[in-house]
């Protein structure tokens, strides 16, 4: 086959490639599904700049990224249904982000390319309004030092000119750019439709005092005293870690403090001479009053297990040897700070509501994907302040 016969068989693939993208997106906006598959989501990628692919050569990078595509691609259609792309702030958002898109494309093909100094003066005598629009439409930038301002001007310039050579040149018809184009440019759509949907979401007084009286249990507190043994190597002044204590003789003067505890001693004075807590000693080893989640989780499940007046075992901890005295137990009173947590929690399964309703009319599939996770982490401190 002529090499001029393989070029325009090339064109014709890119080209049907290209109007199956446009179709998918167009039927994105409908609430129809849109399926990326593997092929896709490989020239997606491989279209990359080459900086940016080796961002996502690990599988968990990978995945998270095309679960962060996936997501955009669905809010992106939701913005779309609601009339976002008549806005002007985001059309002149999502322009940028195509010039920039272009740009770096280009600029991954021409390692060696520079922008003269008498094209960008050239670029801002022909747009003189440029820069003072760009500011309009990204305040974050506007109280920025000089300096900093003409290195902005000539990143600005620098990506409108390689976009438009990036056009000349057609990197724009390449299938892989164009899924760029088509789709990373509904992250700025994400962006504002979150942040409006979050603006949005209201929660009345009496959502939450209905929500405390349905779920009093949830608010149960103790109010705890305890002494600490540490197991853990002490920092010196010099912030180095000193040998570890010896577990045997640790547990050894643990046993010996909770003989004199359950024998009646005084608990506070026992904690003021003993405990390795440095946040509680002086104050005899009082907590104050906790509620569950706020605790390392077997710290917690023995003080709410003790009766008011009553003191546990040894409990061992990634903090050390506890011995623990109840004190009072009550349901929180709902007072100021409880009735924010109750109204950032119900907020919170407002939003949730309202995207897992518009993940459901738009039902979109990209291939890998894996959505990104909240932060999780299942050691807590001994205490959240």
């Amino acid at each position: 086959m002529s090499s001029t016969k393989v070029k325009v068989a090339l064109l014709v693939m890119g080209l049907l490639t290209l109007g199956g993208l446009l179709a998918q997106y167009r039927a994105t906006t409908r609430g129809e599904s849109v399926h990326l598959n593997a092929q896709q989501v490989e020239l997606l990628i491989n279209s990359m700049p080459e900086q940016q692919r080796n961002l996502y050569a690990d599988p968990e990078s990978r995945q998270r990224m095309l679960g962060m595509l996936q997501e955009a691609i669905i809010f992106g259609a939701e913005a779309r249904r609601l009339g976002y792309t008549s806005r002007h702030e985001h059309i002149y958002q999502m322009g940028v982000q195509r010039d920039f898109l272009l740009s770096s494309a280009y600029r991954d093909r021409h390692r060696e390319v520079t922008v003269k100094p008498e094209e960008v003066e050239a670029y801002f005598r022909q747009n003189p309004g440029a820069m003072d629009e760009f500011l309009r439409y990204n305040p974050q930038f506007g109280s920025r030092r000089q300096g900093i301002d003409q290195r902005l001007r000539q990143q600005l310039a620098e990506i409108r000119i390689l976009a438009e050579r990036a056009r000349q040149e057609g990197l724009d018809r390449d299938p892989g750019v164009a899924m760029q184009l088509a789709y990373f440019p509904l992250y700025v759509l994400r962006e504002a439709l979150l942040k409006d949907l979050q603006a949005k979401v209201r929660v009345s007084d009496e959502e939450i005092e209905e929500f405390y009286h349905r779920h009093r249990s949830e608010f149960d507190q103790v109010r705890a005293r305890h002494i600490l043994f540490n197991t853990k190597p002490p920092l010196g002044s010099d912030g180095k870690s000193s040998p570890a204590p010896d577990p045997a003789a640790v547990r050894q003067k643990a046993e010996a403090v909770l003989k004199r505890a359950k024998a009646g001693e005084d608990f506070a004075q026992l904690a003021k001479e003993f405990s390795e807590d440095p946040s509680s000693k002086e104050q005899g080893g009082d907590l104050g009053f906790f509620g569950k989640g706020q605790m390392t989780p077997k710290f917690e499940e023995v003080a709410f297990s003790l009766s008011p007046g009553t003191i546990s075992d040894i409990v061992e901890t990634p903090f050390g040897l506890h011995i623990i005295k109840v004190e009072e137990r009550r349901t929180a009173p709902l007072d100021q700070d409880l009735k924010g947590v109750i109204e950032n929690r119900l907020r919170r399964r407002k939003h949730e509501e309202q995207l897992r309703q518009i993940r459901a009319r738009h039902p979109v599939i990209v291939e890998g994907a894996k959505p990104p996770d909240e932060m999780n982490s299942n050691e807590r401190p001994l205490r959240k302040r």
